[in-house]
């Protein structure tokens, strides 16, 4: 379908880019780190847009997003030169 407006030139729909002075828009941010032994590690994190550009009977946006990883090794040196 997306060709079809390419090839003949056409703009399938209008974009509203001007901004007045009764928009509004509001962002929250959040982030939750956690750590075990300092191995594993969890991070969620979570934002939520607000804008009044949005339909009206839905304003928000939600955008979680959650990272589980493994901690890298560290091998430490003893003075002798000896891994442990």
């Amino acid at each position: 379908m997306a060709w079809k407006f390419m090839e003949s030139g056409e703009n399938p729909r209008s974009t509203d880019l001007t901004y007045s002075d009764d928009d509004r828009k509001l962002s929250f941010f959040t982030r939750a780190n956690y750590d075990y032994k300092s191995k594993y590690y969890v991070s969620f994190t979570m934002r939520a847009d607000g804008s009044s550009k949005f339909m009206p009977n839905n304003p928000w946006g939600y955008f979680p997003s959650a990272a589980v990883f493994r901690g890298a090794s560290v091998n430490r040196i003893a003075t002798d030169g000896s891994t442990t």
